[in-house]
Parts: C-alpha cells; sequence; structure tokens
C-alpha cells in the first residue's frame, strides 16, 4: 500500500496530481510490489541460497603479543540479486516500483528508437505487444525483458537465512542492467544479433533444454522473438537470453550495463515469483512444467540467484585459501 503522509501541509493542487499519478497504475493479476518481493525473497530459503564450505582460508592475524596463523571456512552459496520480468506491452512490468521507476522511460525511449523503423512491420507500430518483424518468420511469441537489482539482496541478514555467514551482495538496489525497449534495435532485428554473433546460425547449440525433442527454445539469438508456444517457456527463454546478455561484458550490439556472474543456461538458478512463486531450478525441464504457471496477462518474473564465494573474515591478513 502507498500512503502520503500529511495530506493537509501539501499543497491541494499537487496532492491531486500525485493521488492521480499513483491511481493511474493500475495493479494487474500477476502484479507485485516489493514487499511482496522481499517475502519472496526470504522464502526461498536455504533451497535457493545452498550455502555450503568449499575450502579453508588462512590469515595471518597480529597483535602487541606477536603474529599467529588463523584459519576461516571458504563458503559458496547464491544471492537473489537481480529480478528478471518479462512481459509482452512495453514498460507493464509487474513489480509495481519498477514499472513506476522505469516504465515511462522504456516506452518513451522505445518509440525514439524504433519510430525511424515503422515501415519494417508488419503493423507499422513496434511499441506494441508480439511486435513481428518482417522476414522474421513466424515468431509466436515476443517479450520484452528488464532486469532489476533486487533491493533486498544487500539488507538480506544471516540471521534471517540461519546462517553463520554471508558474502555481500554487489548488486545495486532497484538499478536497470537493461531494459530491453532500450535495446530495442538488437531486441526487435534479428539479423543484427546473428551478424554479430555467428552461434545464432548453429542449430542445437546452447538450447535451453535437450535438443531436438525436448527443447523450450535456444539462448541464440538473444533477441524477444521466438518459436514457442508456451508462453511461461516462452517467457523463460526470454529472461535467459537478457541474462546472457547481462552477465558478460563487452555484448554488442546490446544495450546494457554489465553484471558480470559465471554460469549459464545449464548452472542459472532462477525462482519464479509471478505469476506464482516457485523453488528455486534451472530451466530446460520435460514433462509438464508449465502447469500452474500460466499467467492472464502473459507477464511473469523470476529471482536470479547469483553464485558467490568467499572467506569468513577474520580480522587478519589473508595468506591464501585451500580448497
Amino acid at each position: 500500500m502507498m500512503r502520503i503522509v500529511q495530506l493537509k501541509t501539501i499543497n491541494k493542487h499537487l496532492a491531486a496530481s500525485l493521488l492521480l499519478c499513483i491511481s493511474s497504475v493500475e495493479a494487474k493479476a500477476g502484479s507485485f510490489t516489493s514487499v511482496d518481493l522481499l517475502a519472496h525473497t526470504l522464502a526461498g530459503g536455504l533451497q535457493c541460497l545452498d550455502w555450503r564450505i568449499t575450502g579453508i582460508c588462512v590469515y595471518l592475524k597480529c597483535g602487541i603479543t606477536g603474529c599467529r596463523i588463523v584459519t576461516k571456512p571458504k563458503i559458496e552459496h547464491n544471492l537473489p540479486d537481480l529480478v528478471f520480468s518479462a512481459f509482452q506491452q512495453p514498460g507493464d512490468n509487474p513489480w509495481l516500483e519498477a514499472r513506476l521507476a522505469h516504465g515511462l522511460v522504456a516506452k518513451v525511449g522505445l518509440q525514439a528508437l524504433m519510430s525511424p523503423y515503422s515501415t519494417l512491420t508488419d503493423s507499422g507500430d513496434l511499441s506494441g505487444a508480439n511486435s513481428k518483424l518482417k522476414g522474421a518468420g513466424q515468431a509466436v511469441a515476443f517479450n520484452d525483458v528488464h532486469a532489476i537489482g533486487n533491493p533486498h539482496a544487500v539488507a538480506i541478514t544471516t540471521a534471517l537465512m540461519g546462517v553463520p555467514f554471508l558474502c555481500k551482495s554487489r548488486v545495486k538496489p532497484m538499478f536497470p542492467y537493461i531494459l530491453t525497449e532500450l535495446d530495442a534495435i538488437a531486441w526487435r532485428f534479428e539479423e543484427i544479433e546473428a551478424g554479430a554473433h555467428p552461434s545464432s546460425w548453429v542449430p542445437g547449440m546452447r538450447e535451453i533444454g535437450s535438443w531436438p525433442l525436448n527443447t523450450w527454445g535456444s539462448v541464440f539469438p538473444r533477441i524477444g522473438s521466438l518459436h514457442q508456444v508456451d508462453p511461461p517457456k516462452a517467457a523463460a527463454v526470454s529472461v535467459q537470453r537478457a541474462a546472457d546478455i547481462v552477465t558478460q561484458k563487452k555484448q554488442m550490439p546490446h544495450v546494457y550495463v554489465p553484471y558480470e556472474s559465471d554460469g549459464d543456461e545449464k548452472t542459472d538458478w532462477w525462482q519464479m515469483i509471478s505469476p506464482v512463486r516457485t523453488e528455486c531450478e534451472t530451466f530446460g525441464a520435460s514433462g509438464e512444467w508449465s502447469t500452474g504457471k500460466q499467467s492472464d496477462d502473459e507477464r511473469f518474473a523470476w529471482l536470479y540467484w547469483r553464485q558467490y564465494e568467499c572467506c569468513v573474515p577474520s580480522g587478519g591478513v589473508l595468506l591464501f585459501s585451500i580448497p
């Protein structure tokens, strides 16, 4: 719930404008707030955290009585750093606060970038959902994707997760690492992405699932359109493609801010948080994966749990670590 405090002290006209602006942001099926996001983050629990000891860190600790060797555990675990959302209408992020912060910028940016190319589409409009480019084939699904820093990733404490120590998250809260509307040229034109990355032309390469009998789609080309009739799987492929861009440097010609991380479509941990909450998993499962995950408005969101490795601090000088 959003609340205006001390309304009497605000100019009546300003208050009315503010209320109108807030009320105009309609809550839709599958929408969630930052409060809901915190609950989803904590609900991931130890299963998504996957906390474990991977080695020993050796420190040199000195005091007035001399120096001594101290050992501490080396740990590895995941943190829910990014929130990936997939949706068909530009700027229509199911995360309410993210939609307020970045939705209008995404829409305006898309219109400005794509207006010179409107004659290249079937409908003459590239701002709407399911934009089909001439020459792009029979793409049955299209999603824009936002990857935004989880504001709760930094604030999570070891007490809440019930573990002795956590590595410090390096994510920037609420920061947009990619808004594909602002990456419109590369995200909407397959030829541009395929020309920059020849992997797009190799069938069966980097498939999500097992190719050719059980594939959700391929990571390349990293565009918003793909051949997939199942909306949850189409959205999952779209966010995996966006993650592949965001977690690497120099992914030309895409427009984004790098958030470096190890992992790929075979190892990345995803926790669906909209329209339903699930446990952490990798994409590409066989069987009826989409059962119970359909969305009335075809908007979806996942937490991306990034892997960290660090030494538990001791107050001394780190000498080396032993696996």
